[in-house]
């Protein structure tokens, strides 16, 4: 696998890409890339470098100020597959979760979990007592999401918005009538 830096000016964003990224996921990417680097490359197709997958980081990074990003060229798949490989990359990303246990257990080694807060990682309040000193309130976890954001979760659209408002309906249901 080999590495090359492009120019996000020159990556095409794929239309057919099925992931959302909502912006507080696009906050939550930059804030990884500052902390910790841009550490997952890319993937590019064909002489257009169509993005198969890492859409979100290439956004990240140019709200970021980036002018380049680390990528891997995906040539050796075929126009089909590089279709398939992009649901399947984001779906398999989807399919578990964490294991809550374990999370506990590495937050409670670090010297400052709170910092993790932003990724939606806490620790639980009986843990929080052990690691950290200060009246810091560590239960209450930062909203991820917000008004109006659109989730769309395999055949189902979830909103965060209100129910009895007529948009928020027009939204879930895709402008058709409401059913019981």
């Amino acid at each position: 696998m080999k590495i090359e830096k492009i120019r996000i000016a020159d990556l095409t964003v794929y239309d057919g890409n099925t992931k959302i990224h909502t912006e507080a996921q696009l906050e939550q990417i930059a804030e990884s890339i500052k902390r910790y680097g841009f550490n997952d490359p890319v993937g590019v197709w064909g002489k257009d470098n169509i993005i198969v997958e890492g859409h979100g980081r290439a956004l990240a990074a140019q709200r970021l100020g980036y002018v380049e990003v680390p990528c891997v060229r995906l040539d050796h798949l075929t126009d089909e597959q590089r279709r398939e490989y992009t649901m399947v990359h984001n779906a398999t990303n989807l399919a578990t979760g964490l294991d809550d246990d374990l999370v506990q257990a590495e937050l409670c080694k670090l010297t400052d979990a709170r910092a993790l807060e932003l990724f939606g990682l806490i620790l639980e309040e009986d843990e929080a007592s052990t690691v950290q000193e200060d009246d810091y309130n560590v239960t209450a976890a930062p909203s991820l999401v917000k008004y109006g954001e659109v989730w769309q979760l395999g055949t189902h659209t979830l909103v965060c918005g209100d129910c009895t408002e007529p948009e928020t309906v027009r939204v879930v249901t895709g402008g058709a009538p409401p059913t019981a």
